[in-house]
Formats: structure tokens, C-alpha cells, sequence
């Protein structure tokens, strides 16, 4: 297990990452919040469903650094994301890591 630092992504100064080296599972709490009703392992898009619910609850701090963040976090190339809330998901970990500022996030921030 690794621990990454990640303050304020996407909310709270204390926030940070786990990653199970042996599967690359990535423990990514609340980045991928998905409200409706979920299945345990999914491959299904889970970045859209995330992205209505934050645009919805707004939740995220809106860091300058989340870009940088994720990227970082997607550098450890995960196989799988382990949400806090909704689905876990398999496929391109890395991608969806990178996607995540991209589909919203840089819009909400303020300049």
C-alpha cells in the first residue's frame, strides 16, 4: 500500500489516496461519487454519473492544484477505482483520472 497527499481533492486539507500495489486498486473516496444506484464492479462510465452528481452538490474545493493531483495519481496507473460511493470501476484508471479535471472541474474554479 501506498499513500498519496492530495489536500483539498476534492474537499477537506487532510485528503489523500491509497493504492494497493499488488491488484493497482486505487482507494479514490469521494472523487468518483456516483448517487444512483450502483453495482459493486462495474465498466460501465462512471464519470459521467460523478460529474451530474458534483455539478449537482458541488462538493469539490476547487483547488488550482487538482489538475496536478490527478495526474499524479494517475502516474501509479491504477487497474481499478474503488469509489466510497457507488460502483468500483475497471478499465482506463489512468484515463479517468486524467479526464476528471477536464469535464468540469477547470470551469468551476475561479480564475
Amino acid at each position: 500500500m501506498r499513500w498519496f497527499d492530495a489536500p483539498h481533492l476534492p474537499h477537506g486539507w487532510e485528503c489523500g489516496y491509497l493504492i494497493e500495489d499488488r491488484t493497482k486498486t486505487l482507494l479514490c473516496g469521494d472523487l468518483f461519487t456516483q448517487a444512483a444506484p450502483t453495482s459493486g464492479l462495474t465498466e460501465s462510465d462512471i464519470l459521467g454519473p460523478s460529474e451530474a452528481f458534483r455539478q449537482a452538490m458541488d462538493y469539490f474545493s476547487h483547488t488550482k492544484h487538482s489538475g496536478q493531483l490527478l495526474e499524479k495519481l494517475a502516474s501509479v496507473e491504477p487497474a481499478t477505482l474503488a469509489c466510497m460511493h457507488g460502483s468500483a470501476w475497471h478499465g482506463d484508471a489512468p484515463g479517468c483520472c486524467v479526464r476528471l479535471p477536464r469535464s468540469g472541474l477547470d470551469k468551476l474554479r475561479p480564475g
